[in-house]
């Protein structure tokens, strides 16, 4: 596995090169992917790519000094990155960022290969791409495909960190939140970078300075040993000067070792000043990342709030279908009214019709009879009709036969016919042949006129027989259509008599009513139009009842929905509590810690950098909980709200529902359950309280005791200060400087 990466390593490494010697517009040949660490060919590329955006990356050549090609690359790394995001509109946060340091310091191939990724996806991606896109094709195949295997790495990375998904108005305030947040993440982490950066480059100045220190020493023991052994050789006079020459020559080595260790102390002197700049930057990232959370929870405060106004539409919208319901059976009580006239006049016609419809009686009688005959009548028809479909269909056969026997004799004629033709033809050249058969076949002439004599007569019989056969087909045919003439009078006949029949029947019935009511009394009547007006306001006056009842079960079993989802949503608090509590006791732990450290400092007079991460870390964490603590103060408030507000829907539904067994049983469990939901509530919210004083009070002795201690390390260096004489030197490199002199002189 390890060998097939270096191949694939080697292969792109040479493709990149071979891609970059197709510019004719580079300062020099590139010969290996380590001429590409100093930036100045690849800044070349980019310049003829887009001038007007890499115009200010014109680099010049550093040689040796690994911190110059270093600030060269950071600007050209950043370019790159503007012009991926301004000008390509491309998010470059999912792009793989390359070593920078080493590839100033040690030329390190696979952070070379990153950054020329870069670049190479960027000349595909520019206005002019074709051009460049031409460049890859003239390669090798090899070089090809893995400049496209590096090319499709990019490309994904940059649509992982993009995505393609539309976003919906709902999701726009957070997008904005989780850019905002993310820009700031991404500052502070190049803050991070540069921060370590310039410290590995403090301790290298640092390192170098005690190498310097080293060297000064050493150059003072030769002198010192130089001036012993000058002292021992008065005498010599050509040895006591070269030896002078020699110490001219250290005193001058030592001089300018002296000025360069006052430039890397300069040097270290603005490091620092960096430094702290850079720590300040991240303070205020810290400092914005805190305002984003903060406005993040206000944001989600402002949706509650817009999802309660949603819930309280739905119930105006309800409320006015509801009035529309009402308006509709009141519009449909009118029309029932109306139908209900409608019905009495219809009743009166039919009435009307019934005394008309007496005198009908014999017509029917008539029909009926005339239908009877209709039907024996169409019932003989049917059975002549079958009788001579069976003989038309035995004629056709018979015919059908007939045609058949007369295409065989057709055909034994026409084979006779030919015989006879070839017989004349060779009587008249072979005469001997012609008497061979006239005596040999004298017989068979008469057995063929014999044989057609019998087939003429057959064909005369089969043409009598097609003619009959013809006119019984025009027979059966005129049958057929008088069978559908008294078929169709037989249906028509019917539906009069089932009209007529069904009217009968229903007058018949209309009269036995009115003679069923005209033997009651007078008063029967009034009695049943008043016994129909009251059934009709009773139905009337229950029908809104049902609705209620039926109202009003909807609305118990929506309480009981919400009753459940409230359970649920006090175990989610009781799981965030859990969760308030771990956070709480892992922030003890770490300012147990913070204290001991604390301790450690006091003990040895001093600070460091960890010390102050750590406070600003539990810090950031405290204000963290103290932010989940008040949301979920405000969970427990609005549950208990809602609690209360299902209480009282509870007790109205009772107060109109009337009083059932079952019914109070389950009110007594439904207020159970919420007395106890409000116990266990105001269980929490105590234990939120404790919660909170407990942090509070953490926080205010973590804060005392950093403030002690800073005092105290100020009051210690101004006391320092002070017992140090006035003309004493006040940095550390210069009271270093006077003690080796004072040893020296001591020596």
């Amino acid at each position: 596995m390890a060998a097939a990466v270096i191949v694939d390593t080697d292969c792109l490494a040479d493709a990149v090169v071979e891609w970059v010697n197709t510019f004719d517009s580079i300062s020099r040949p590139c010969r290996s992917i380590k001429d590409l660490a100093d930036a100045v060919v690849l800044t070349d590329i980019l310049s003829q790519i887009d001038p007007q955006w890499f115009k200010a990356a014109r680099a010049a050549e550093y040689g040796d000094n690994w911190v110059l090609r270093f600030n060269g690359l950071k600007k050209l790394h950043k370019l790159l990155m503007g012009y991926y995001e301004e000008v390509l509109g491309q998010n470059s946060a999912g792009l793989e960022t390359p070593n920078l340091t080493a590839i100033a310091r040690d030329a390190d191939i696979l952070e070379l290969l990153k950054l020329a990724q870069l670049v190479i996806a960027l000349a595909v991606q520019c206005e002019n791409n074709q051009r460049y896109v031409m460049k890859i094709q003239s390669l090798s195949q090899d070089s090809q495909h893995a400049l496209m295997l590096s090319i499709e790495t990019v490309m994904g990375r940059l649509a992982n960190s993009t995505g393609t998904t539309q976003i919906s108005p709902s999701t726009i305030d957070a997008d904005m939140e989780g850019s905002i947040t993310a820009a700031l993440m991404a500052e502070k982490l190049e803050l991070e970078k540069s921060n370590n950066l310039l410290s590995e480059e403090m301790e290298d100045l640092r390192t170098e300075y005690e190498r310097v220190l080293e060297g000064r020493k050493e150059l003072q023991h030769k002198i010192n040993d130089m001036e012993k052994s000058l002292s021992q050789l008065t005498e010599a006079g050509q040895v006591d000067f070269i030896l002078r020459t020699e110490i001219d020559n250290l005193k001058a080595d030592l001089v300018k070792s002296e000025n360069r260790r006052v430039e890397l102390e300069n040097l270290l002197e603005k490091q620092t000043a960096v430094i702290t700049d850079m720590t300040r930057k991240v303070e205020e990232t810290s400092r914005k990342a805190e305002e984003v959370d903060r406005l993040k929870d206000a944001l989600d405060e402002f949706r509650h709030v817009a999802d309660k106004l949603q819930k309280s539409e739905a119930i105006i919208d309800k409320y006015k279908k509801r009035f529309e319901e009402v308006t509709d059976l009141r519009r449909q009580l009118k029309l029932a009214e109306e139908q209900n006239q409608q019905h009495a006049l219809r009743n009166a016609q039919l009435e009307e019709e019934f005394r008309k419809v007496a005198g009908i009686k014999p017509l029917v009688d008539t029909l009926k009879n005339q239908l009877s005959a209709s039907e024996t009548k169409n019932s003989s028809l049917q059975v002549e009709a079958s009788t001579l479909a069976f003989q038309l269909t035995e004629a056709r056969s018979k015919l059908e036969r007939y045609d058949l026997e007369k295409r065989s004799d057709q055909e034994l004629i026409q084979i006779l016919e030919d015989r006879l033709k070839d017989m004349e033809h060779h009587s008249s050249g072979n005469p001997p042949l012609d008497r061979e058969i006239s005596e040999a076949g004298g017989g068979a002439e008469s057995a063929v006129a014999i044989k057609m004599g019998q087939l003429e007569r057959e064909v005369e019989r089969l043409r009598a027989d097609n003619a009959s056969a013809h006119a019984i087909g025009a027979k059966v045919i005129l049958l057929e259509n008088l069978l559908e003439d008294a078929n169709r009078l037989k249906a028509k006949f019917e539906e009069d008599y089932r009209v007529a029949h069904e009217k009968n029947i229903a007058f018949e019935k209309e009269v036995q009513e009115l003679r069923s009511s005209s033997d009651r009394p007078v008063d029967s009547a009034t009695a049943l139009s008043s016994e129909r007006q009251r059934a009709s306001v009773d139905s009337a006056a229950a029908e809104p009842l049902r609705k209620q009842v039926k109202q009003l079960s909807e609305q118990l079993r929506q309480s009981m929905g919400q009753i459940n989802k409230m359970a649920y949503e006090r175990d989610k608090i009781n799981h965030d509590l859990m969760d308030a509590k771990s956070t709480i006791s892992q922030q003890e732990r770490m300012i147990n810690e913070l204290r001991s450290d604390l301790a450690a400092m006091e003990s040895r007079g001093q600070s460091s950098d960890e010390s102050v991460q750590k406070i600003a870390a539990i810090t950031k964490q405290a204000v963290e909980a103290q932010h989940k603590n008040e949301y979920l103060h405000s969970a427990l408030k609005s549950a208990k709200e809602h609690i209360r507000m299902l209480d009282n829907q509870v007790k109205e539904y009772a107060a109109i529902v009337p009083k059932d067994d079952n019914f109070a049983e389950a009110i007594a469990s439904l207020q159970s359950a919420l007395s106890e939901c409000q116990a266990e509530n105001a269980r929490q919210k105590q234990e939120l309280a404790d919660t909170r004083a407990a942090a509070k009070r953490e926080q205010m002795l973590m804060a005392s005791a950093w403030y002690k201690t800073a005092t105290e390390l100020q009051l210690k260096a101004s006391a320092r200060l002070k017992s140090a004489t006035p003309d004493s030197p006040k940095s550390w490199l210069a009271r270093e400087r006077q003690k080796v002199i004072r040893e020296t002189i001591r020596r």
